[in-house]
């Protein structure tokens, strides 16, 4: 009986199972000969757990590449988690809310330096990207360079459209920014307690 006929509402952790870790076994992907089914299990949960952030056509797709990826000699074992991982970014990346040590760092004096440097938007898009703080010089006169153009891009917008010459892409542009804006403020606040729970 599916959770649909039982009228139990699927969890995460079941999506995930669903439409990428059944399909692999249904394929005949086992275990690495190496590993006991205990730490396969454990290494297999901390997996899903990771991808609860796709979307269902991510995990078809994420599906479709690995489904050719088997190790071993008769390629019938589950690929290793990093390639799973490195497959997964690529098809979607994980978004930066569901990262623990980067929600961590925006809420760090380094997010506030952004904030203070107006450079919160180009920051988080480098993150988002890399997955890593901006902390190599050359990395940080980009973000700067690109928030510098960002801004007089806004600044023109914005005037275009208090002079109502707006060009069909100002207001987007502007509402794209205050988003972006919004957004990263709200990550740089603490979770609240029913968010902990």
């Amino acid at each position: 009986m599916t959770d649909e006929q039982t009228g139990v509402e699927e969890t995460k952790r079941g999506r995930v199972r669903r439409l990428f870790c059944d399909p692999m076994d249904e394929l005949g992907f086992r275990r690495p000969r190496r590993m006991d089914d205990e730490t396969f299990r454990a290494k297999q949960t901390r997996m899903v757990d990771a991808l609860t952030y796709m979307s269902d056509d991510g995990l078809r797709t994420l599906f479709d590449f690995m489904k050719s990826k088997g190790q071993g000699k008769q390629r019938d074992q589950w690929p290793p988690r990093a390639m799973i991982y490195a497959y997964a970014e690529l098809i979607e990346p994980c978004p930066i809310e569901k990262i623990p040590s980067m929600l961590s760092w925006f809420r760090s004096s380094a997010g506030a330096r952004a904030a203070e440097d107006d450079t919160l938007v180009e920051t988080f898009e480098f993150i988002q990207k890399y997955k890593k703080p901006p902390t190599m010089d050359g990395a940080q006169a980009a973000i700067r360079r690109q928030a510098e153009e960002r801004r007089r891009n806004i600044s023109m917008a914005r005037s275009r459209v208090d002079r109502g010459v707006a060009m069909p892409d100002d207001e987007q542009l502007l509402a794209w920014h205050a988003d972006r804006i919004a957004v990263v403020k709200s990550i740089m606040k603490p979770a609240d307690a029913e968010e902990r729970r």
